[in-house]
C-alpha cells in the first residue's frame, strides 16, 4: 500500500515518502485501536497488551493523547525495547506510568 520505489529503510525516505507511510499506517493503527476498544467493552477487559515496532507505538500514543500522525516526526516518545508502560484512558485524561526501562 506505500511507494514500491521507497527504500526499505525509513532513513533514506523522501519527505513526501514519510508523510504517505506515517498516514498508511495511521489507518491502519487506528482502526485496530477502534476493534480493541469495542472486543474489550464487549468482554469487559480492562488491560490489553499491545506489542508493536516502536514507530506504531509512537503512533498509538499520539492517538491517546489527542494528536495525529502528522505530529510523528516532532512528537517522538524514547522507547526502549522490552519496556513496559501502563496507560490509563479515562475521563478524557490520558496518564502514561512507565512500569520498567531497561535501558
Amino acid at each position: 500500500a506505500i511507494d514500491p520505489l521507497m527504500h526499505p529503510l525509513s532513513e533514506h525516505w523522501s519527505e513526501g515518502q514519510r508523510a504517505l507511510a506515517y498516514e498508511r499506517t495511521w489507518v491502519r493503527v487506528t482502526s485496530a485501536l477502534a476493534r480493541i476498544e469495542i472486543y474489550c467493552r464487549t468482554y469487559g477487559l480492562e488491560r490489553v497488551a499491545i506489542v508493536a515496532h516502536q514507530d506504531v507505538l509512537n503512533l498509538i500514543l499520539l492517538y491517546w493523547l489527542g494528536l495525529d500522525w502528522r505530529q510523528a516526526d516532532r512528537v517522538r516518545f524514547s522507547l526502549d525495547p522490552g519496556a513496559s508502560v501502563r496507560l490509563v484512558v479515562a475521563d478524557g485524561a490520558t496518564r502514561i506510568d512507565w512500569m520498567n526501562r531497561p535501558a
